[in-house]
């Protein structure tokens, strides 16, 4: 008797996942590589609000200085007068000629920057341009791996964008000069040593005390 009950029902339940079955596959598609189209915030639990930087810029609005579209030195050179400081990182790679300032920064608008399809963004949009060669980062970015977040776990956070930790002209990390190992406190044994900084940093002396030996 039940039998024949369970049967037009697993019927009609077959039918019905296959019919939302692409529905799902889709969005699974759109959302596993979100393409970036506008600044708005990333995606994330609560929305998350990326911090502006224009009012972090020290030399900016740049038209106090290049007040005229004839101001800006579109040959390349050495910077020895102004800018000194700057270090373009990406040189020429793959047969591409290298890249200049007004590769990222607008010639007749100084207050703009723009990416390769000449789109033009503001300063608080710098991690559009780091997208556009780093683009598996720029995905990290987007999805809470790569960079800082400060907020909640389940609400509202803010994120900083690419400038806030690297040079946007040098981006890559200077090497660290690691901080020497804790003092053992004076009265106390390697045991407490070991109890309060772990095995990790205990063995870890132990293991260049052996390799400073001599054989």
């Amino acid at each position: 008797m039940t039998y024949g009950l369970r049967q037009p029902v697993l019927k009609v339940g077959f039918l019905l996942g296959l019919t939302l079955l692409p529905a799902f596959v889709s969005q699974g598609a759109e959302s596993a590589n979100p393409p970036v189209t506008s600044a708005q915030p990333v995606s994330g639990i609560g929305g998350d609000k990326i911090l502006k930087r224009i009012s972090k810029l020290e030399m900016y609005p740049c038209d106090d200085c290049h007040s005229t579209p004839g101001d800006f030195n579109t040959e390349k050179r050495v910077l020895d007068e102004e800018h000194t400081d700057k270090k373009l990182h990406f040189a020429a790679t793959d047969g591409q000629e290298e890249r200049w300032c007004h590769t990222c920064h607008q010639k007749g608008n100084y207050k703009k920057l723009y990416l390769q399809s000449g789109r033009e963004i503001t300063f608080n949009e710098t991690y559009l341009i780091c997208g556009e060669c780093h683009g598996t980062i720029l995905d990290d970015w987007n999805k809470n791996i790569h960079g800082k977040r400060v907020g909640l776990w389940n609400g509202p956070r803010e994120v900083s964008s690419c400038p806030e930790c690297h040079d946007p002209h040098d981006p890559k990390f200077k090497p660290l000069t690691p901080k020497p190992p804790p003092v053992l406190p004076k009265g106390k044994s390697r045991s407490f040593l070991k109890l309060l900084f772990g095995n990790f940093i205990y063995e870890g002396k132990q293991k260049h005390k052996e390799d400073e030996t001599p054989h």
